[in-house]
């Protein structure tokens, strides 16, 4: 962060934004290989970072959930089952619980009348796809 964020003269959104992007493209680049020790302490440190930013700005939450990125929610909980890491599962499991519990990044924005449905936020979120991965 620069003084200028510090005294309230930048957002720092654009800093966390950054700050995220660069932890899920850490995400994409180790997704789907065979990990060294370094490697599996890396994603263990970005698991630990993200689950920090994921349930202190909602912000984070939407952009986990818009299918503009390189590593969403869907590759988030893949990883939260299949990582070699019982900390990078236990982080990432944290970071689902989040998503699952905002329940209004389940909701359609083009209708806020419409109330919360337990058969929407199941479909929408995909959790039911993601409980299938663990059997």
């Amino acid at each position: 962060f620069s003084e200028g964020s510090f005294y309230g003269q930048e957002s720092c959104a654009s800093a966390v934004d950054d700050y995220v992007m660069a932890i899920l493209g850490t995400f994409a680049d180790y997704q789907g290989r065979s990990l060294s020790r370094e490697e599996s302490d890396l994603l263990d440190e970005c698991s630990i970072c993200l689950e920090s930013c994921v349930s202190t700005f909602r912000e984070t939450r939407v952009a986990l959930t818009s299918s503009e990125i390189c590593y969403g929610f869907n590759d988030i909980a893949g990883q939260a089952v299949s990582s070699s890491s019982s900390k990078t599962r236990r982080h990432l499991s944290r970071i689902m619980g989040c998503l699952y519990e905002d329940h209004c990044l389940w909701n359609d924005a083009s209708d806020l009348s419409e109330k919360f449905s337990i058969s929407q936020w199941l479909e929408k979120s995909g959790l039911l796809k993601n409980a299938e991965m663990c059997r």
